[in-house]
């Protein structure tokens, strides 16, 4: 049977969704891997060597297709040519796109709706990715800031750790918390969920309760939209904390809404000379967590840098990638019974169903 990996839609976005490493397991349960061509960040002659196809054309590549795999949507030009019921996994936007895979009486797996339980964990993507993006917004810090994240004593003197304040302990804050820790910065998070309190603590990171919210939990482990009440709190107590930091990352999400807005223009005024902001909500090129960060710009305010994500798991695509392909051979190895050699029905098992756009 035939896998097929399109070109990525987003030109922006340089990962690929299966790396070298993938495809001994694949070739194993008796598919053929086919790629479009496209910019891979590992070399094509790896890819070839353990059985990968590439080819520019799509008719062929979508011909006899299986099973399709995606870092995002797929352009129409590829949902028509796919045969019916071919299988496709990916981000697909389910929510807000099953309707074209069902007009073309395909079966799409949308990564996003998994369900965030322990044994879906092998599959996260998300998670993945997400920590990935934790690492980055650590290292952009690094480079941006004017001063060294750890404590360093030398004979001149003792030169203070930098004070990193994390806004939103997801995935990614967690990642830049236990990151920023290891090199030394001291760090500090603030989230609407009560419960990551120990998550934060575990990694050395000190927790900042946020008054006037007990816990903004939503389901699947999300935080909610606050209220107006809540946010009028929410602002006035990062006020009070921005002198005290000399880096801030807003990593602050909340499914189904937009981007909540943790830090105005007008706040900058209360930063130190020389803050550095990473604004990781701005990844998809979407409205992020400051009114002032644009996705893709690197933006001097007087004496502040203000960094807008976008797409930022490109500067580390290959890491990316490996780890997305890992989550889908995990996936694959859900969907398809190697033993009796055919497909697992998405109502026969809870995380397909779950994920399952289509049916």
């Amino acid at each position: 049977m035939k896998i097929i990996v399109p070109a990525n839609s987003v030109v922006e976005d340089t990962r690929i969704v299966l790396a070298p490493e993938h495809l001994p397991a694949l070739t194993a349960l008796g598919f053929e891997v086919w790629f479009e061509s496209c910019t891979a960040p590992f070399p094509l002659s790896e890819y070839q060597q353990k059985g990968g196809k590439w080819t520019s054309d799509r008719e062929a590549l979508c011909h006899n297709a299986a099973l399709v795999l995606s870092l995002g949507p797929l352009e129409e030009e590829i949902l028509k040519r796919l045969p019916q019921h071919t299988r496709i996994i990916g981000l697909l936007r389910g929510a807000q796109e099953k309707e074209r895979y069902k007009a073309y009486s395909l079966e799409a797996y949308a990564l996003e709706l998994l369900p965030r339980i322990s044994r879906a964990q092998f599959i996260d993507v998300l998670s993945s990715q997400a920590a990935l993006m934790g690492y980055w917004a650590i290292m952009q810090i690094a480079v941006h800031i004017s001063k060294i994240l750890p404590m360093m004593t030398t004979a001149a003197g003792t030169l203070p750790p930098a004070h990193v304040l994390v806004l939103g302990a997801g995935v990614a804050g967690l990642q830049a918390i236990g990151m920023g820790r290891r090199l030394g910065a001291k760090i500090s998070a603030c989230d609407v969920r009560s419960e990551v309190k120990e998550q934060v603590e575990s990694l050395g990171g000190k927790f900042l309760h946020l008054p006037g919210v007990e816990n903004a939990e939503g389901t699947g482990g999300y935080a909610r939209s606050l209220t107006p009440q809540e946010q009028e709190a929410q602002q006035a107590f990062l006020k009070s904390l921005l002198p005290s930091y000399d880096a801030v990352i807003c990593s602050a999400l909340v499914p189904g809404s937009n981007a909540p807005i943790l830090l105005t223009q007008e706040m900058l005024a209360l930063c130190r000379p020389g803050t550095v902001i990473v604004d990781l909500a701005t990844h998809l090129g979407h409205r992020g967590n400051c009114t002032f960060t644009e996705p893709g710009k690197i933006i001097k305010i007087k004496e502040i840098t203000a960094l807008g994500a976008f797409y930022p798991l490109s500067d580390l695509s290959r890491s990316a990638s490996t780890l997305y392909g890992r989550n889908i051979l995990a996936l694959i190895n859900l969907l398809w019974n190697s033993k009796m050699n055919c497909w697992i029905r998405p109502q026969d098992d809870p995380l397909l169903e779950a994920m399952c756009i289509t049916k």
